[in-house]
């Protein structure tokens, strides 16, 4: 994996821009990786997590995947996108929990509820860690021994 860098101060603005941050993406997409459609990213999305699970399992280790919730993404195209790869995934054989957590009726996260800002706070942390030891549990019961994997989870 490269990571490409136009200089510190060029990347904390990007970073920090919505609008600088999808056009360098855009840019980095089309030119760097040649991804052409929307569709293709979420095909390789899937199929490199697939792969990394795959080149895990080869070495006796189990890859996990868990999907977190990020503030806004409830727009129809990212639960298309979350949708899709996560059923793949979980298709594939690849553990994949998806973190449920409390929204308002427009989908977004309660204010103050779980973030300090723009990072999480304890109670998203512990309501994550919660939800994950249910999870691997489930993994580890003689009863899942010989089941696809990717179909528990949320």
């Amino acid at each position: 994996m490269r990571c490409w860098s136009l200089g510190s101060v060029a990347d904390h603005i990007i970073d920090h821009s919505l609008l600088l941050s999808r056009v360098a993406r855009l840019v980095a997409d089309r030119l760097v990786y040649r991804i052409q459609q929307h569709d293709s990213a979420r095909q390789l999305t899937a199929a490199l997590i697939t792969d990394f699970a795959g080149r895990f399992q080869a070495r006796g280790i189990r890859l996990v995947v868990v999907v977190l919730p990020y503030l806004a993404d409830q727009s129809p195209q990212a639960k298309d996108d979350r949708a899709v790869i996560v059923g793949q995934l979980r298709a594939a054989g690849v553990p994949t929990m998806v973190m449920d957590i409390p929204r308002l009726p427009d989908g977004r996260i309660v204010p103050d509820g779980f973030t300090i800002g723009m990072h999480p706070n304890r109670q998203y942390n512990v309501l994550l860690a919660d939800q994950l030891a249910q999870f691997l549990t489930a993994l580890n019961t003689p009863e899942n021994s010989g089941v696809n994997l990717g179909q528990l989870g949320h």
